[in-house]
């Protein structure tokens, strides 16, 4: 979902090494521990120290990995100079962790199969309007989502099950930036980034609006994610 923010970045910052990585859940792992927003956030740290990278210029996540982005950043500051977390929210709840298991049941339905519904569905509600018109991208991202090993899937996105940053975010002393499509969820996730952006550190951070977009700005309009971040990069 990041290769068309790839392209951007390699024309317009040179400078930059791009490292990307698949988080837990994407593919099948033997005898697979159930994720916590914690441990997906000490894996990014596995990674770095595995690779000898001692600081991340910026990390840049969305959903599940815009929570995670976040509290890498409350967990580990002294190992990024800025993050731009997407898409998310600081803390569930007991309605997100149970629409969490009902995607779970469909996914491991008609024997996994159900997956493929599961991807269907979760690209309807991922993308605004004028993005479901576009039959390419949701082609492509539906295959992706299809694509992710179920039983991953299954322990994976535990991770946004009974979370809460939010006692910690005043903490936070790393420079940040919000980013979310106006349709995510129909609005409902512009009033929640909205809600806590001004409670991290000392001053808050900012938060922008990608116009048109729904839960992946980053893919649903490239250049317009690029023009939200391009001061901040």
């Amino acid at each position: 979902m990041w290769d068309p923010l790839v392209y951007i970045l390699k024309e317009k910052r040179p400078d930059l090494k791009i490292l990307r990585y698949d988080t837990r859940g994407r593919h099948a792992i033997p005898k697979p521990e159930p994720a916590t927003l914690d441990i997906v956030a000490s894996d990014v740290a596995a990674l770095l120290d595995a690779l000898r990278i001692p600081k991340l210029e910026a990390l840049i996540g969305v959903s599940m990995g815009g929570a995670t982005t976040l509290n890498f950043a409350l967990q580990h500051p002294t190992r990024l100079a800025k993050f731009i977390a997407c898409d998310f929210n600081a803390s569930s709840s007991a309605a997100n962790t149970q629409a969490w298991k009902d995607r779970i049941a469909v996914a491991e339905s008609d024997g996994g199969a159900g997956i493929n519904k599961l991807a269907t569905q979760t690209v309807g509600r991922w993308f605004h309007p004028a993005s479901l018109e576009k039959e390419t991208i949701v082609n492509l991202m539906t295959d992706m989502v299809a694509a992710n090993s179920v039983e991953g899937f299954r322990y994976g996105c535990q991770a946004l099950w009974d979370y809460d940053l939010r006692p910690r975010l005043g903490a936070c002393r790393v420079p940040g930036l919000f980013v979310v499509g106006d349709g995510d969820g129909k609005g409902a996730l512009v009033k929640a980034m909205e809600g806590f952006r001004g409670s991290v550190g000392r001053e808050g951070v900012e938060l922008r609006i990608v116009p048109n977009t729904g839960h992946l700005p980053m893919w649903e309009d490239p250049q317009a994610f690029w023009t939200a971040i391009a001061s901040f990069v």
